[in-house]
């Protein structure tokens, strides 16, 4: 007879429901209330996940960490593991199918850590628990020890030394310093001045350094030779100490002239307080450095000179002799001479070499020779004197040397030039 099929009872071998049995749903069945019927078993999957509240903790400082898994027939226990499966883990019960405990650790050692965990969830057979095979889920977390702050706060600055440094956070969190800027340290310029009454000659020197947490840069003038002491005075012209007392010399370009050829007369002097003002007089007249004469008439002439500076006045004279030979009309040689401002110098400071040159026929360049290279300067005219300013670092005796290259009477660069002539400083350190 007819009859509703509403209660899971009285099945028979196929599955189906019918009047009249006792049997329950067969093997692989299960009885669903909300279907009224013997349904086919099948077993849903269960997920599982694990989060950690930090990456990298310190020793003592909590961790805490949240297990979530889900099954559809039924999550029974989540368990987590800590370090390593190996160890006993810790379980807790779970009713529903989703499930999510929470679980604190704490490290006193510092490392680095895994920490796991896995559930176990029910099959669709009721009453019937199996463990689901779920995947591991791990987390590894750094463990450290509490920081010790350098610095207190991001961005913070201060001077360290003769740089600064700024504050930053480092990965674990702590605070250190970083990014350490040098400020620089001084150094001197090439700037001199005389200085108390011409008694002291000083140097600029630029002063470098870290003050109120930050770089700064500021130029000083300050002693740097005691001219007094040294029985010198400070020249203004050339803001260094030499003597106080005028040295005045001169020399001819040729020594030995011939007739009708231009002669040159040339005044060196050191010491003093200048400006200088030259005056010639005898066989040379003129009131420049360097002034020039051409003789026609054998024989031996002098050229005086007389210079004045601050008061002292001193003389000197040089010789020149004339030939009787006259000069032919055609190339001229070069003349010249070379001369420094100081024989003995100091490592590190500056000094003059200078080189005159002259040439009948139009000076083209001259040179000087040193720290082992040729250097030029170019001349315009048929006579000139060019400076180079040098510094030595390194004590010792050098040689510096100049030469001169003339023109052709056509005004062409001359393919030859005169000897070069040499001169010796003492370089002596401090």
């Amino acid at each position: 007879p007819s009859r509703p099929k509403n209660i899971c009872r009285d099945t028979n071998s196929d599955g189906c429901l019918e009047w009249g049995t006792n049997s329950n749903c067969q093997a692989g069945f299960y009885c669903s209330e909300n279907q009224k019927a013997c349904l086919q078993l099948t077993d849903h999957p269960t997920t599982i996940s694990l989060t950690a509240s930090k990456t990298s903790a310190k020793t003592n400082e909590n961790i805490t960490f949240i297990v979530q898994a889900s099954d559809q027939d039924g999550v029974e226990k989540i368990c987590f593991f800590d370090s390593n499966f190996s160890a006993t883990p810790e379980c807790v019960d779970c009713t529903g199918s989703f499930c999510q405990k929470s679980f604190t650790k704490t490290k006193q050692i510092s490392g680095l850590y895994v920490f796991s965990a896995n559930a176990t969830a029910r099959t669709a057979q009721t009453g019937t628990n199996l463990v689901a095979a779920n995947p591991v889920i791990v987390s590894f977390i750094a463990v450290e020890e509490p920081c010790s702050n350098e610095c207190s706060s991001v961005g913070q600055s201060e001077c360290f030394g003769n740089s600064v440094r700024t504050c930053q956070a480092t990965n674990n969190g702590c605070l250190a310093w970083f990014n350490t800027t040098g400020c620089g340290g001084d150094t001197y310029t090439d700037e001199y001045r005389c200085s108390n009454n011409n008694n002291v000659a000083q140097r600029k020197i630029i002063r470098k350094g870290c003050s109120a947490n930050a770089c700064y840069e500021r130029a000083e003038w300050v002693d740097y030779d005691n001219c007094q002491a040294k029985g010198e005075v400070c020249n203004p012209s050339i803001n260094r100490c030499n003597s106080q007392f005028l040295d005045v010399s001169c020399f001819t370009a040729p020594s030995i002239a011939k007739k009708g050829e231009l002669a040159w007369a040339v005044a060196r002097v050191a010491g003093g307080v200048g400006p200088y003002q030259y005056s010639w007089g005898d066989d040379f007249s003129g009131t420049e450095q360097t002034v020039s004469k051409t003789f026609f008439n054998q024989g031996n002439y002098t050229a005086y000179l007389t210079v004045q500076a601050s008061g002292q006045s001193k003389s000197a004279s040089c010789p020149l002799q004339v030939s009787n030979e006259t000069v032919s009309y055609g190339n001229h040689l070069g003349n010249g001479n070379i001369w420094v401002s100081g024989a003995t110098v100091y490592t590190g400071e500056t000094f003059t070499v200078s080189v005159f040159g002259a040439d009948e026929d139009g000076v083209d360049e001259i040179w000087a020779y040193y720290q082992n290279s040729w250097h030029s300067q170019s001349v315009s005219g048929n006579s000139g004197t060019r400076n180079w300013q040098i510094k030595e670092y390194t004590p010792n005796r050098y040689l510096y040397c100049g030469k001169i290259v003339g023109k052709t009477m056509t005004g062409q660069r001359d393919v030859s030039y005169a000897n070069p002539r040499c001169v010796e400083v003492w370089v002596r350190s401090r």
